[in-house]
């Protein structure tokens, strides 16, 4: 359902609303944004298509002309997606469907069907076994942005429940203990249990479950 200022489905709300200095306006229909802030459909005169929430609280609205807009209420953020500047094969959405167990959004177009993995909710992940891991790139550069990523070969994610990842130093020291991301998978950013930057050096990991698997 839809009005002149606002959003709505299964109670999520999108709006901006007018700074006034020291509070919102919540009345005005005029939007505003920070200054080089996404906008919504990217500022193009379009309409929505096509509405999912997924389960990390995302809102993605599919557009008649210009692709995909989420939206992202706790950090009130919108990002765009066009065949400009992605892989979408056509900027008019048609349809939304999830697949809860693999975690692939999938993207119905005029000129076919498309996905893209949007991460697993945990109650979905049906994964038991740990089977051998692997950590890439190997070397990474946290100082270049990079991140490393910690995968159960062979398994779209890590075991399901409290699968935990050690990070550890040459010394044995624990450096920091990894939860699971939205892929239920690990991944880690260089920075240690108090969110300073790791020295450069070799680390050591170690991925183990609730039922004793390492």
């Amino acid at each position: 359902m839809r009005d002149s200022q606002t959003w709505w489905r299964y109670g999520t709300q999108i709006k901006k609303q007018e700074w006034r200095g020291y509070w919102y306006d919540e009345f005005t229909p005029e939007y505003r944004y920070i200054e080089g802030q996404e906008r919504l459909y990217g500022s193009v005169p379009t309409y929505p298509t096509a509405l999912f929430i997924d389960n990390f609280d995302r809102i993605w609205i599919g557009t008649d002309s210009h692709g995909i807009t989420v939206f992202e209420p706790a950090k009130d953020k919108f990002t765009n997606y066009h065949r400009e500047n992605s892989p979408l094969v056509s900027n008019t959405i048609t349809d939304f469907c999830y697949d809860e167990l693999d975690g692939k959004l999938y993207i119905g177009t005029p000129e076919g069907l498309m996905s893209v993995e949007i991460g697993i909710y945990p109650d979905n992940n049906t994964e038991e076994d740990l089977a051998k891991t692997r950590a890439f790139p190997n070397p990474f550069y946290p100082d270049k942005g990079e991140e490393l990523f910690i995968e159960n070969v062979g398994k779209l994610t890590m075991p399901k429940g409290e699968t935990k990842c050690n990070i550890y130093d040459l010394a044995g020291d624990l450096v920091l203990t990894l939860e699971k991301n939205i892929y239920e998978q690990f991944t880690w950013n260089g920075l240690n249990k108090e969110g300073k930057k790791c020295s450069s050096g070799m680390y050591f990991y170690v991925v183990y479950t609730a039922d004793g698997q390492t």
